[in-house]
């Protein structure tokens, strides 16, 4: 892979550096097939998985552009149903900076219009595209969808978002546009229920609530939360398709997202979760319920970015046998009450470690940090020889 990640600039929500870009390259975004704007704290990705698996059960093909990758960059930018090659990112890496032409485009808005460069020229049926982060000054908020998302909403990124639910739902918001539908997922929290009812009433679009989904239904993402995220997929692709969406349902068994309870080895019983906030965390914690009824031990392994809470894990922590602290080399050596952790392990030393006879009959969980979860995918591709 030859592109290069360059040093991105601060965060400085805006759309004025990435719509003068567009401009130049004139406009891909325009030029996209229909789009499905996807925004929220959790459960996106989820979602994008399970509407592209309808979708294409359903004989359509679809592009998707999601974030953050687990092994390669490549995994942002899917064309069709393939990840872009390391030559075409590289190719409209470059055309995107050769319009840049005095503006400084953090990474995530270089990669995004790459993706709209690349969506704009190559066929398909449908266009998926998630939010970074927030909505209303999310990079991806200069498309006009033609269905917008919001999946469930919680705490994270409150020093960019707003302290109060009300306030992160806003953002989230932004992403209605006027006269487009928005399916609106489950809510935890009635305000932001409410605050995308009352925005999509007043934009002329109107917020739709998915139904419940049978637990008979077979997913292909494990977890409970996941029915949620598969309703919300359902209902979108009823709106898309004119259909109704009980023929789907065996398309949902196909979905695949890397990093969302995810079981690592056939030999051993070590899973990965992503899970790093509130809403995260909450989804685990009942998960984690399911797996005590075994007796088994279980075991944690976790990391965090240096910004955030380890509060957050204190749930997970009550209800395990051995908690460990995997150093990322991001800082965060825990400071107050999972003082009982064992011992601090680096990734490749863990691995090995839950690896030993005495682990054969615990449950391993590396949990806390997308980007642990990310690096632990890469070393098990490198196991497995798909990598060099």
């Amino acid at each position: 892979m030859t592109y290069l990640i360059q040093v991105p600039i601060d965060i400085d929500f805006s759309l004025e550096r990435i719509s003068a870009v567009l401009k130049t390259l004139e406009n891909p975004q325009d030029k996209l097939p229909p789009i499905v704007h996807v925004a929220g704290t959790n459960g996106k990705g989820s979602t994008i998985a399970f509407l592209r698996a309808v979708l294409e059960g359903e004989g359509y093909t679809v592009h998707g552009y999601t974030s953050p990758h687990m092994i390669r960059v490549n995994e942002r930018i899917n064309i069709a149903g393939t990840d872009i090659s390391d030559d075409l990112l590289d190719t409209y890496i470059q055309r995107v900076r050769a319009a840049v032409n005095g503006f400084e485009l953090s990474y995530f808005e270089e990669l995004t219009v790459a993706a709209f460069l690349a969506f704009s020229e190559h066929p398909a049926d449908f266009c998926l595209i998630e939010v970074g982060l927030g909505g209303r000054l999310d990079a991806t908020n200069v498309v006009y969808p033609d269905l917008g998302i919001i999946t469930s909403i919680s705490y994270d990124h409150q020093n960019y978002l707003g302290e109060t639910i009300t306030e992160i739902a806003a953002e989230k918001a932004g992403i209605i546009k006027t006269n487009a539908p928005v399916v609106c997922a489950h809510q935890k929290y009635p305000e932001a229920r409410d605050l995308i009812s009352d925005k999509s009433k007043a934009m002329g679009g109107g917020a739709i609530s998915p139904p419940t989904l049978p637990r008979a239904v077979s997913l292909g993402l494990l977890g409970e939360h996941q029915y949620d995220n598969a309703a919300t997929a359902i209902k979108a692709a009823e709106i898309l398709l004119g259909e109704n969406g009980d023929r789907f349902h065996s398309h949902l068994s196909k979905a695949r997202w890397p990093g969302r309870l995810q079981k690592l080895f056939e030999d051993h019983d070590i899973w990965v979760d992503g899970a790093h906030n509130e809403g995260g965390i909450e989804v685990l914690l009942k998960e984690l319920q399911k797996w005590t009824i075994d007796e088994n031990p279980i075991v944690l392994a976790v990391s965090q970015l240096s910004n955030r809470s380890e509060e957050l894990l204190y749930p997970l922590f009550e209800i395990t046998d051995e908690i460990y602290h995997i150093d990322m080399g991001q800082g965060n050596r825990f400071r107050g009450k999972p003082a009982r952790a064992k011992k601090t392990l680096s990734l490749k030393e863990a691995l090995s470690y839950f690896m030993q006879p005495e682990y054969n009959s615990s449950r391993i969980l590396f949990t806390g940090s997308l980007y642990m979860v990310g690096e632990i995918l890469n070393i098990r591709e490198i196991i497995n020889g798909n990598i060099e």
